[in-house]
């Protein structure tokens, strides 16, 4: 495949089926497949709550993949880049939860 694209260093989540997605190839097939698929974030979300993932934050515009997985999730705490007034904050939020 003619693609300088690399595996990626972190593994990624697929949206179209929420795989775990840690080599180029699957990488390169599943981006090009999300051209034109619904993207199934609810798979997304439960993949990376598996691997242990509770805090969320969401960088798109909008909220409402936040909300989604507030109320998917009791123990999460999911915030949007927009619940903040500026890069600081969602630089504060994250520092207090980095482990």
């Amino acid at each position: 495949i003619a693609s300088s694209l690399t595996s990626p260093a972190t593994p990624v989540v697929a949206g179209i089926d929420g795989a775990w997605v840690t080599r180029r190839e699957v990488a390169i097939e599943k981006l090009a497949l999300q051209l034109d698929r619904t993207i199934e974030w609810g798979s997304c979300l439960d993949i990376l709550y598996e691997r242990g993932c509770r805090v969320f934050l969401e960088l798109g515009p909008g909220r409402a993949l936040a909300r989604m997985t507030q109320a998917r999730f009791e123990d999460v705490d999911a915030r949007s880049a927009e619940d903040f007034r500026s890069l600081t904050g969602v630089s504060a939020w994250l520092a207090k939860h980095a482990t």
